[in-house]
């Protein structure tokens, strides 16, 4: 079987970056997948300003 082309995503995402306590936290339309070093990438921007 070919390597997928892209890594398999393992971590789950609230996109509008304020998590549990945000106002959609359980909201599935929030939510998205993401590889580990994507979700990481996106929370140091959030919580750093990158």
């Amino acid at each position: 079987m070919p390597e997928p082309l892209r890594p398999a995503a393992s971590e789950v995402d609230h996109q509008d970056g304020l998590g549990l306590l945000g106002p959609r936290a359980f909201d599935w339309d929030n939510l998205q997948s993401l590889t580990k070093v994507h979700h990481s990438r996106k929370t140091a921007g959030e919580s750093f300003g990158r």
